[in-house]
């Protein structure tokens, strides 16, 4: 087995957190502190210069995921909570909820799971989160479980949700 060197995949622009790598290995999602706000970008992977995915002005956007077909990417927005989807290039960013933080996507890409609180650091958690479901499309939210469940990730076959 061939040993390949550990590379930063972002190279001069360092992710602060939750980087993640497409389903096509294509390219990788990071957000990134830049004069004082987290915005999410997007990067080829082998590719020199990140786009920005989502840059409002108005908020700090984090936990980015791909959806399963690489051409999607849903996140939050840090404090207040919101779920968005945004093209993976950059294009059409749309507000998906009014409330929750990590959503996941669905292995057919037609929901998202999310929970009602943000982690930042697993220590310093100050509160118990349910776990919600919505259409990617958007619509009304429904809760599918009260207890205490946190950054939700979708099973392959869609049957199950760990968090």
């Amino acid at each position: 087995m061939r040993r390949e060197r550990a590379r930063a995949l972002t190279g001069r622009f360092p992710a602060k957190d939750a980087s993640t790598i497409s389903p096509d290995g294509m390219s990788v999602a990071f957000a990134r502190l830049a004069q004082g706000k987290s915005d999410v970008y997007v990067q080829r992977i082998g590719g020199r210069n990140p786009i920005v995915i989502a840059g409002d002005p108005a908020r700090a956007e984090a936990a980015p995921a791909f959806s399963p077909d690489s051409a999607w990417i849903a996140f939050h927005e840090r404090g207040s909570g919101s779920i968005f989807i945004a093209g993976a290039t950059g294009e059409s960013a749309r507000r998906v909820t009014d409330f929750g933080f990590h959503p996941a996507w669905s292995p057919d890409g037609q929901q998202l799971v999310f929970c009602t609180e943000e982690i930042t650091s697993p220590a310093g958690r100050s509160s118990t989160a349910a776990l919600w479901v919505v259409d990617a499309k958007g619509g009304t939210p429904r809760k599918i479980l009260d207890g205490d469940a946190v950054e939700p990730s979708w099973s392959p076959s869609g049957a199950r949700i760990a968090y």
